[in-house]
């Protein structure tokens, strides 16, 4: 068997073993749940709730894209249409329910927006620096929660997972520094095998340093990614309120950061599982139904589905009236 067999090999295993933890975890929250009272409140839902959730789908995609239009002007210096990347992003969004990844939206937005900025680095730098300004931000309002919040506290697996997110975070940083990523690199180039990915990691490097001259931009992109978790915030109330619960907003938007945060682990396939048991969790913890948790996940996770199937189907639509082709073109030449 070759190495590039073997590789593929133990990727599938990891894959396998990742989708066997989604679906134990999932099955094991969904057997806690109460599903005749949950049913029963489904009777007290609120339609008006339910359509404001349909409704803050693409006002987070809005968002999304201004945070990551400029970022990628800085490394390419194309201003791609608004239209455009509101397309890849719904892209993104339907290729992550198809594929075994949380990345896997990210790969296809990467090579889609080659074809408008002639690199796919320099696209995937642009949407790593969109991804890590979520994170900050993210990171930011799941400790403040944890520090106005002592019920979350009390849940010891709920902690650790934070701690191990926060830390996967921190090491991020220290990777990002040009001293460690050189000594790395000295280290990488003297294993033959792998000093392919010297050369790629150097190259990628390359495509982030124009960021460091960009503080202002970096910023403001933190501040987007505040307003798109608040959009999140008031998505997962108005779910709450959907599926019949009774909830007040400041704990929901206390619960939240920790079950986006939490849902970042890279031990489930697509959240699937992990996001349901934080729910239960930091809803049990904040003092609220944890059914409504497990309930609320499950219509967001349904309305994230539908709003990126016919989202992308739309998209397709249109491109087919204008191009007369179902596929993403570009909306601008390839630049030279």
């Amino acid at each position: 068997m070759s190495a590039a067999d073997d590789g593929r090999r133990r990727r599938r295993w990891v894959v396998l073993a990742r989708l066997g933890f989604s679906l134990a975890l999932l099955a094991y929250v969904l057997a806690r749940v109460d599903w005749d009272t949950a049913v029963g409140q489904l009777q007290q839902g609120s339609w008006l709730a339910l359509a404001g959730l349909v409704a803050l789908a693409p006002v987070s995609v809005l968002v999304s894209v201004a945070k990551w239009r400029p970022l990628i002007a800085v490394v390419t210096g194309v201003n791609v249409p608004r239209g455009r990347l509101f397309g890849l992003y719904v892209a993104g969004q339907f290729y992550n329910q198809l594929l075994p990844s949380s990345v896997g939206g990210d790969v296809a937005r990467a090579a889609a927006l080659r074809d408008d900025v002639s690199s796919g680095m320099a696209a995937a730098a642009s949407i790593v620096v969109e991804r890590l300004t979520g994170l900050v931000a993210l990171v930011l309002l799941a400790l403040a929660a944890l520090a106005i919040s002592p019920g979350l506290w009390r849940d010891p697996w709920l902690l650790a997972a934070v701690a191990v997110c926060v830390a996967g975070l921190g090491a991020l940083v220290v990777l990002a520094n040009a001293r460690v990523v050189a000594a790395a690199s000295g280290w990488l180039a003297r294993v033959t095998p792998l000093g392919w990915l010297v050369r790629k990691g150097e190259a990628f490097r390359a495509k982030l340093e124009p960021y460091r001259k960009h503080r202002r931009l970096l910023l403001r992109c933190v501040l987007l990614s505040f307003l798109f978790y608040a959009i999140a915030i008031l998505s997962a109330w108005f779910a709450v309120a959907a599926v019949g619960y009774d909830a007040e907003l400041e704990r929901v938007a206390r619960a939240l950061p920790v079950v986006l945060l939490v849902s970042n682990l890279p031990i489930a396939i697509n959240g699937i599982g992990i996001t349901e048991w934080a729910f239960a969790q930091s809803f049990s913890a904040l003092g609220l139904v944890a059914d409504a948790g497990v309930a609320a996940a499950l219509l967001i996770r349904l309305r994230n589905a539908l709003w990126a199937s016919a989202g992308y189907a739309l998209v397709l639509v249109r491109r087919r009236e204008l191009t007369g082709s179902a596929v993403l073109p570009a909306d601008r030449p390839r630049v030279p």
